[in-house]
């Protein structure tokens, strides 16, 4: 079927499922619908290396074994391939040899983990993708991703849940800044903008009370956006600017979860990319209790403690942004 980008008008009458499945068929566009056709064409590169990526993945010779839904097979050698281009190392008070959360001993196929953590780049992500398959090899793994990228990796979500991935798009801050901005001359589709944000984020709330359900695991940036230290600023880090509620929200969505914070240490002079190559630093954190997190979500601020631990054990200069 030939391609189709609807007008806002039109996409704004199709049903989320509708629009989902479009994008993966690359039978719509949103970014094209809204004229940002120019930021869809930056992003083919990325398309083309994570085709290329799973390619690699796929061509193993191994007995296809099936387990949760997942070609463990697959996921195996995609965890040995993620760890050779995208390296890490594990360090911190807390190593997951302690609390062994997918080892029966806390967390194993009977309890869901959600694990928060920093984002100060798209490294990581591969990064916690490779932990998540060596201490969680049989539960699911999602997370939610920012509109533009979505539509580059929608594609080739049929494999990626082959692989035990499950992805659905947010439309963030930033995305929602560059939409609007396309939009200056077109005032009217504002809220066909407004209203497609409302529509990812209710998906998105239900798919991690499914995820959750079904014992998995969830990762959530609580920041929604790229930065580069934990708190987004100085008076955010003493208390006196409120945190938006992310983790207490997903405590809520998520009740009988363990919450497990992971700080991210990029190397030196990192790029906001993958980083092919160079080692990251990942640190877990004491995690929260559903019973510690029903308390935080009642009586304090979950968000302000949670951001607190992931920088337990990281460098000051990680904390929030500081003068040269």
């Amino acid at each position: 079927m030939k391609k189709k980008y609807l007008s806002p008008e039109e996409l704004n009458d199709q049903s989320t499922d509708v629009i989902i499945f479009g994008l993966r068929m690359r039978r719509l566009s949103v970014l094209k619908t809204f004229g940002l056709s120019a930021y869809y064409c930056l992003l083919l590169p990325i398309r083309l290396l994570v085709r290329l990526a799973l390619r690699l993945i796929f061509n193993y010779k191994e007995e296809t074994k099936i387990f949760n839904n997942i070609d463990m097979s697959a996921r195996n050698h995609a965890r040995e391939l993620l760890e050779k281009f995208t390296p890490y190392t594990e360090a911190g008070n807390y190593p997951p040899a302690r609390i062994r959360l997918a080892s029966g001993q806390l967390s194993g196929p009977d309890f869901p983990v959600v694990i928060g953590f920093n984002h100060p780049s798209l490294g990581e992500i591969a990064r916690l993708a490779a932990y998540c398959f060596k201490y969680y090899p049989e539960k699911q793994i999602f997370f939610p991703v920012t509109l533009p990228w979505y539509e580059m990796l929608a594609p080739f979500s049929s494999k990626l849940r082959r692989l035990g991935i499950a992805m659905t798009p947010l439309i963030t801050p930033h995305a929602v800044a560059t939409l609007e901005k396309s939009q200056r001359k077109h005032a009217e589709n504002l809220k066909h903008i407004a209203n497609l944000r409302n529509r990812f984020q209710f998906r998105y709330l239900n798919l991690c009370k499914k995820m959750a359900a079904e014992n998995n695991v969830i990762l959530v940036a609580p920041s929604a956006k790229r930065q580069a230290t934990i708190f987004p600023d100085e008076e955010t880090f003493h208390g006196k600017k409120k945190l938006p509620k992310v983790m207490e929200l997903m405590g809520k969505i998520a009740p009988q979860a363990y919450f497990l914070p992971i700080c991210v240490i990029p190397p030196n002079h990192y790029l906001r990319t993958v980083n092919l190559f160079r080692s990251y630093i990942l640190m877990p954190a004491e995690h929260f209790t559903p019973e510690q997190v029903k308390e935080y979500c009642k009586t304090k601020d979950f968000d302000f403690n949670f951001y607190t631990r992931l920088l337990m054990h990281s460098a000051q200069s990680f904390w929030y942004p500081r003068e040269n």
